[in-house]
């Protein structure tokens, strides 16, 4: 089909959009349809669903409160979630076969959501180009985005079935929030309402939606062109009163965000207590590893290779290369468009602030800074490929008359790309052992603390299988990485992060390697004297908390010698 002014006007808007529609879910079918035959995995699935006490238990709703505000939510507050898996569950039981068709009904409806949400804002902000080219651009934008090897982790992951339920809501409130701009009268307000109602259940769903309320500002300013010209001045009628509509949608996500990270401090649930938030709470760390976060997505939208199921440290040269290079693109493409575009530049720019508005709780606000698994970006590249359907439009004479062609042969290479990326993918969740088997291959593994939960769950896996000697072996591994870094860590003088590693040890397994270790392997791997044993030995025989233990072999402040290869006592696993 060739997408000129004459086939598209021959085209009804409504026979568009309904073919739009089965296109989107006849792709989502074609390249999910495997996960179908996928069982669960002991990454999450087994806490949050075989072990979840709020699928098993009667259902009482003071238990269930008690458990959404408490530390058995997962650490995060999703309360409209945890109640879609019960009622799951109580139509299918533990079938691996429902749940995974629940990921992949919530990715095709996330799919359709998203065609008919940017159709409208492209309708509104690019009349010139048409409503079916606009609606033509949408759709190929959104396929190549569900159709993105990204996508995988939550489609194929249960655990990770959270975003694109998330999404749902999103876009519902989003699209809704268009339709009350549009709108007059009574049917205004309903739709106000309706978009509000929605943002409330984002909110309640996954904590990757709390920033919508700012989005919805970026929205007003810098899309829509709405918001009343001093929208800056608290003292103008019309300035309080679009404020006040805005703060309607923020303040629930405040509230939302209170309770999560207040639920990461909590004890005793099934969780444990450490999470990554409190181990790396230094703000400048944070602001650093979230602004290369930042950087990271859309380096893996346009450069999808060596993706893994939960990230590898972002602090590496490969990606600090990566950001050079993007922002030698960038920079250059931002000075040409603000020349060439003047006017409309603050349009296409705005996408890519509201993408970074859409990102801020996986920079660190509610989720982890340091390591952005290919989840993270669930929602955050819808942003990317819409900014990059807005160039496309606002271009539309060149590309879509004498760059058809070339227009129409990119997106075609890019969307079979896509496709075989994600089908080499899609088999890595396909058990247990096949994922852990691929986490653990190569040298991008990933961080320390990934390492040490992928061979203890996997000897989790191991013992319910009935395979004691390769959980045990799953265990040695994990309690050696442990070993190393506090190690490690201890030579570098890192107090901080030495105590974090060994809380985490105590959580894990109930003990640390330091009871089967001697004093003389101390002295010999942190480069003390023979003079130094006796200190050493005294504080294992006075200290009885290992982490205090930690906390005085740091204070020893030894000078940071080389650390060897081969280790002068072999662990020994209980």
């Amino acid at each position: 089909m060739v997408f000129n002014s004459a086939t598209l006007r021959a085209i009804k808007p409504g026979a568009l959009r309904g073919w739009g529609v089965g296109w989107l879910l006849f792709w989502v079918t074609l390249i999910y349809h495997p996960v179908l035959g996928y069982d669960f995995v002991f990454w999450d699935d087994n806490i949050n669903l075989m072990l979840n006490p709020l699928l098993h238990q009667d259902w009482s709703w003071s238990g269930a409160l008690g458990f959404f505000w408490g530390a058995d939510g997962s650490v995060r507050f999703k309360p409209l979630h945890w109640l879609l898996l019960r009622v799951w569950h109580g139509w299918f039981g533990f079938e691996a076969w429902a749940w995974h068709a629940l990921g992949f009904i919530l990715h095709g409806s996330s799919a359709v959501l998203a065609y008919v949400v940017v159709g409208r804002l492209y309708r509104r902000l690019f009349p010139v180009a048409g409503s079916r080219l606009a609606d033509v651009v949408a759709l190929l934008g959104v396929t190549i985005w569900l159709a993105h090897p990204l996508r995988v982790e939550p489609v194929a992951w249960v655990t990770g079935s959270a975003y694109p339920f998330a999404t749902v809501f999103t876009l519902g409130s989003l699209g809704l929030y268009l339709r009350s701009v549009e709108a007059a009268g009574r049917r205004r307000r309903w739709f106000w309402i309706g978009a509000w109602l929605m943002a409330i259940c984002a909110y309640c769903s996954y904590s990757i939606t709390l920033t919508l309320g700012l989005f919805l500002m970026v929205l007003d300013v810098l899309w829509l062109r709405i918001a009343p010209a001093c929208w800056w001045n608290p003292r103008h009628p019309e300035s309080r009163a679009w404020w006040g509509r805005h703060l309607a949608f923020v303040l629930p996500a405040v509230l939302a965000l209170a309770v999560t990270l207040m639920s990461k401090g909590l004890s005793g649930g099934r969780f444990p207590k450490s999470q990554p938030l409190s181990a790396f709470s230094d703000f400048g760390e944070r602001i650093e590893t979230g602004a290369a976060s930042l950087a990271s997505f859309p380096l893996k939208l346009f450069f999808p290779f060596d993706l893994t199921s939960f990230g590898s440290p972002v602090l590496d040269r490969g990606t600090w290369i990566g950001i050079g290079i993007l922002a030698l693109v960038v920079l250059p493409a931002a000075f040409w468009l603000a020349r060439a575009l003047r006017s409309q530049i603050a349009g296409l720019a705005s996408f890519y602030v509201g993408f970074g508005v859409l990102a801020l709780p996986c920079l660190g606000l509610t989720e982890v800074p340091i390591m952005p698994p290919d989840r993270y970006s669930y929602l955050v590249d819808l942003v990317l490929v819409g900014g990059l359907g807005g160039l496309l439009l606002f271009n539309h004479a060149r590309f879509f008359a004498g760059w058809r062609w070339v227009a129409g042969g990119v997106c075609a290479c890019v969307f079979l790309l896509c496709c075989l990326s994600s089908s080499r993918l899609l088999p890595v969740w396909r058990d247990t052992d096949t994922l852990f088997t691929h986490m653990t291959a190569g040298d991008s593994l990933g961080l320390p603390m990934q390492r040490t939960l992928i061979y203890r769950n996997w000897s989790y896996y191991a013992v319910s299988k009935g395979r004691p000697d390769e959980a045990a072996a799953h265990v040695s591994k994990a309690l050696q990485i442990y070993r190393d870094e506090i190690l490690n860590l201890v030579i570098e003088g890192n107090q901080r992060r030495a105590v974090y590693f060994t809380k985490c040890q105590l959580e894990d397994y109930g003990f640390t390697f330091f009871r089967h270790v001697t004093p003389l392997w101390w002295c010999e791997n942190l480069g003390l004297s023979d003079a130094d044993l006796p200190r050493v030995q005294r504080i294992f025989d006075t200290v009885g908390d290992d982490v205090e233990i930690i906390k005085q072999l740091c204070a020893l402040k030894c000078p940071p010698p080389t650390v060897p290869d081969t280790y002068t006592t072999e662990l020994i696993v209980p």
